[in-house]
């Protein structure tokens, strides 16, 4: 059986989002120093280093790192990079981790994989570098995915697809809210929670939401649909080249058809319309991450929904309300 790193005498989830930040400022603020590349010829678990390692390591004996959340590269950009690379050099050095003797390695020569920077890798690959400048960690496996998944969800070019995934790991494997992801990785906790949603989308939505055909905003409008109902109503939004706006007002078509009487239904339709109304209804979502809907009639009479569409997202309205069980 393959062991594995461990948080050593560190336990627990606070340990570990201390040990996240305490390697986010160390690789990034950090003063390493020059020091030949540590080797590990066991499979023993390893606690987290103080020290931080520079140097400049063969190209060749990096791999790439088995938490890297990024589903591919864009060719252009790597070539862009390459070529800046070659008159400038590896501007920031990448971060790496020895690897267990009973790792998976890619060929005989690897004793390293990149924990965060394997776009300069592959660049520094392209540019014909032989070598290029790494600080050395020694990481437990939950601080090597963490610190992967920030450097890439941070990064601009990320998908939206492609943080949702990212971020939903630090819920599936460390079990942190939504809350301590923003914390984590430096984003507001709607925007973490918004994310997140979209991994409950129609497999079918996702490939048109990757492609360009659907914004983020289309996409959590159609989330309060089925799974079934969401690929059909995509593809005429699509088709009719329909504004956000004009997508929620669909599904709340779809969710809420107007029947009895038309004269309280157009009183309904009149305050929905209400400038302020709308931005109420807007903030609201954005403040609990969630579908939110309002109706008023314009005796100031009416109701306000907040959709889920999980536990989780349950638990995280209740935290947003203040409400402990």
């Amino acid at each position: 059986m393959t062991k594995k790193r461990g948080l050593g005498s560190a336990r627990g989830l606070s340990a570990l989002m201390n040990s996240i930040k305490k390697e986010k400022q160390f690789t990034q603020d950090g003063h390493p120093i020059k020091s030949p590349l540590n080797s590990v010829q066991d499979g023993d678990k390893l606690p987290d280093n103080e020290n931080l390692i520079l140097t400049d390591v063969d190209v060749n004996t990096l791999q790439s790192g088995k938490y890297q959340p990024r589903r591919n590269m864009d060719e252009t950009s790597l070539t862009e990079l390459a070529s800046s690379i070659s008159q400038h050099g590896v501007m920031q050095p990448i971060v790496i981790r020895p690897l267990l003797a009973n790792e998976k390695k890619e060929h005989e020569k690897v004793t390293h994989e990149i924990i965060a920077g394997e776009r300069r890798w592959r660049a520094a690959k392209m540019a014909g570098l032989t070598k290029i400048p790494a600080i050395e960690r020694i990481l437990s496996d939950e601080v090597a995915i963490a610190l992967a998944l920030i450097e890439n969800i941070q990064r601009e070019d990320l998908t939206v697809l492609e943080q949702a995934e990212a971020l939903q790991r630090f819920h599936s494997e460390f079990g942190m809210s939504h809350a301590m992801i923003a914390d984590v990785v430096g984003k507001a906790r709607a925007t973490v929670t918004n994310l997140l949603r979209l991994n409950q989308l129609n497999n079918e939505v996702k490939d048109l939401l990757a492609d360009g055909f659907l914004d983020m905003g289309h996409a959590r409008t159609l989330l309060s649909l089925s799974s079934q109902q969401q690929p059909i109503i995509a593809k005429k939004i699509i088709q009719q080249k329909m504004t956000v706006r004009d997508a929620e007002k669909l599904v709340k078509s779809i969710l809420d058809p107007q029947n009895g009487n038309q004269d309280a239904a157009h009183k309904i339709k009149t305050a929905q319309d209400n400038p302020n109304t709308v931005l109420l209804n807007q903030k609201l979502s954005d403040y609990f991450g969630a579908m939110v809907k309002i109706k008023q009639n314009t005796q100031g009479k009416g109701s306000l929904e907040i959709f889920f569409h999980s536990d989780d997202e349950l638990a995280e309205i209740i935290k947003q309300l203040g409400i402990t069980l």
